[in-house]
């Protein structure tokens, strides 16, 4: 590339920052970039870059100062909406992202005929679990846009989030043809193909989608699926050995996706073939390629919440607002019926299980309620008292939550006066749910082992479930949990929240069914037993489980790697030396 001009101004040195930025050479773009801001401090493109260029090196700090200077200097509606886009981006990595949405809202609205505003707020909704919100905002993208692939693409996933399968097959079929086979990711709409199969319960066509999307793209991350679905006989299978020899050649610099779905993979297949020293490895690889460098914080903050909500809310506010809350808080009559727990205590068994009775509908793992919940305890928090001193204000709050809720599952009740709820996190808003919707009963569903439920969510690739990627926080996570329960179980009226350990579920399917539908005023029905004879979306990680016979198989599978799971059995134990419930 030739050189600058000796006098060149800084329009035409701005020029060669593009350049510099897609060829990766961040410190000749650093460079050339304070050069500019040092003769025209203030310049906003120049800033921004600035911003994007600290953004890439991971220094959020700095991005952040840039980009709000360009909000400063900049009245260019254009300029002003990369730097929302901008902030947004940086808001994500943070795991911040209630601030991330509101950056891209403001990118929207400043360059509202930009497709790519749209998309990343599109992207944040599929993030929070709104995907209603995420269907709209990409069929607008989509209208401004039809000939990317990626618009279709998101659209696609979306609509399989939230059951519409048909509709989301329509739309991989516009992204494929978009995209033409030889795309690079290709792949990923045969893998949602390959999803969408395994979710109706055609394990045999998952399986072979499985095979076709890494067969287009072998980095593709859709082995751990694959395993699940794939029967390992010995140490000399050649399914293990295929994941052996792909996990030697892929090599440090594939994406740490393909070789973290690699490892999970391995481990179950070792796990199958009977080598729980090998399978352990592998586990403990694929939990730490997948652990954010801010993993303790997140855990962190995480305990001080569960720590801040038994604090703050007890029994005298409960029974307070539910003296004033009308029982008729459930609008349309219907008994919400929230799963609640950590995940791998049998909540996919038990909903499927209940999903067989006639008077029950099951939605699945809903962000409804939890959002709803979340949001509201935000306001509250950010009003500084927490929970509201004034109790009649409280309740028209939680009145409100409950008439949002009854509005947006109503499709999903199919007019059946049972619905169930499967989003374990509502075991931290228990309180609020129960407060806001006097019908409402909770099911804790968890194993009585806690080192065997641990071990299964060790052994699982759970985003978003930073605790479980490290033994220790794993331990300390669960008591916090724990203690949370013991909280509400302390707070709740009699027949509010029930237990439902899995031992006892599989070792008595009957007795512990009957016992669930007589608190819920349902009669018995012998179809509750035989779970795997439903035909319904499973989009947990138990789909291809739950399509199996009842069986006992899962109780004590931790038994083989005690050896291995000290740490954690020590923070079960309190003997970590760390805190389950920090103080905030």
């Amino acid at each position: 590339m030739s050189a600058l001009p000796p006098f060149a101004g800084p329009e035409e040195r701005l020029a060669r920052l593009p350049t510099l930025l897609v060829e990766g050479r961040l410190e000749e773009a650093a460079r050339l970039c304070s050069g500019i801001l040092e003769t025209s401090p203030g310049h906003p493109t120049a800033e921004y870059f600035a911003g994007l260029i600290a953004y890439e090196r991971g220094a959020d700090a700095e991005a952040f100062d840039a980009y709000r200077r360009v909000l400063f200097h900049s009245r260019d509606p254009r300029l002003r909406a990369l730097a929302h886009h901008g902030l947004g981006l940086v808001h994500q990595r943070r795991d911040e992202i209630l601030e991330a949405e509101e950056a891209f809202r403001k990118a929207a609205s400043e360059a509202p005929d930009e497709p790519s505003h749209l998309r990343a707020l599109a992207e944040v909704f599929l993030e929070r679990g709104c995907r209603e919100d995420a269907v709209e905002i990409l069929r607008r993208t989509i209208r401004m846009d039809p000939s990317q692939p990626v618009h279709w693409g998101l659209l696609a996933q979306a609509l399989a989030d939230l059951g519409r399968y048909d509709e989301a097959l329509e739309a991989l079929e516009m992204c494929e043809s978009r995209l033409g086979p030889r795309a690079s990711r290709y792949a990923e709409t045969v893998g949602l193909r390959a999803r969408i199969a395994l979710i109706r319960g055609d394990l045999e066509a998952a399986r072979e989608t499985y095979r076709r999307a890494l067969e287009r793209d072998p980095s593709y991350p859709g082995y751990a699926a694959l395993a699940e679905l794939t029967p390992v006989s010995g140490p000399d299978d050649p399914f293990l050995a295929e994941l052996e020899e792909r996990r030697r050649t892929l090599g440090e610099s594939a994406p740490a996706s393909a070789r973290t779905d690699l490892a999970y993979a391995s481990g179950h297949a070792w796990e199958e073939a009977g080598d729980p020293a090998r399978a352990f490895a592998a586990y403990a690889e694929g939990a730490r390629l997948r652990r954010s460098p801010r993993g303790s914080e997140i855990v962190t903050r995480h305990l001080e919440r569960l720590a801040l909500l038994r604090e703050r809310f007890g029994r005298t506010f409960f029974e307070a607002v539910a003296a004033r809350l009308p029982d008729t808080a459930s609008p349309s009559g219907f008994v919400p019926l929230f799963l609640v727990g950590l995940p791998r205590g049998g909540s996919t068994l038990l909903e499927q299980m209940l999903a067989a009775h006639p008077r029950v509908a099951a939605g699945g793992e809903l962000a409804y309620g939890f959002r709803l919940a979340r949001t509201l305890l935000a306001s509250w928090y950010a009003q500084g008292t927490f929970p509201p001193e004034d109790v009649e204000e409280a309740a028209r709050a939680l009145e409100t939550l409950a008439v949002r809720y009854a509005e947006v599952t109503q499709t999903l009740r199919t007019g059946r006066p049972v619905f169930v709820d499967k989003s374990l996190a509502n075991f931290e808003h228990v309180g609020v749910l129960a407060a806001a919707l006097p019908r409402a009963v909770f099911l804790h569903t968890f194993k009585e082992d806690a080192l065997d439920q641990c071990w299964g969510i060790f052994r699982r690739s759970f985003q978003g479930h930073e605790y479980s990627y490290d033994l220790t926080d794993l331990g300390r996570t669960w008591r916090a949990y724990r203690a949370l329960m013991d909280h509400w179980r302390s707070i709740l009226p009699p027949g509010r929240l029930l237990d439902v350990p899995y031992e006892r579920l599989v070792a008595d399917p009957e007795g512990t069914i009957r016992t669930i539908l007589t608190a819920l005023d349902l009669p018995f029905d012998p179809a509750c037993l035989h779970p795997e004879a439903v035909r319904r979306p499973v989009q947990t990680m138990s789909a291809a489980q739950v399509r199996r016979p009842l069986s006992a198989e899962r109780v004590g599978s931790s038994t083989p790697f005690r050896a291995w799971l000290e740490p954690l059995r020590r923070a079960l134990e309190g003997a970590d030396g760390g805190s389950a419930a920090p103080s905030s």
